[in-house]
């Protein structure tokens, strides 16, 4: 396979596996249970934060007017 392919993140289990996308088991033509050889593909550890998530808790961060505690806010989100 001589076509590079770039993927934001995959997701590490804590069983420590790797849970890849769709379109990246698509394009290595792997599925679920096969055994994928490490020249097959290359994983390059990050340290920058990656995700939808860690963007909206960047986003949001610093942005409270402290008005509310934890506790209210978890009242308000289970429907107390």
């Amino acid at each position: 396979m001589s076509e590079q392919l770039y993927v934001s993140a995959v997701r590490i289990t804590s069983e420590r596996r790797i849970s890849s996308p769709e379109p990246v088991c698509g394009a290595l033509d792997v599925e679920p249970a096969d055994d994928v050889r490490d020249d097959v593909a290359t994983v390059v550890p990050t340290t920058e934060p990656r995700g939808h998530g860690r963007q909206v808790v960047d986003a949001l961060r610093g942005t409270g007017d402290g008005m509310l505690s934890t506790e209210e806010i978890m009242a308000m989100s289970r429907g107390d």
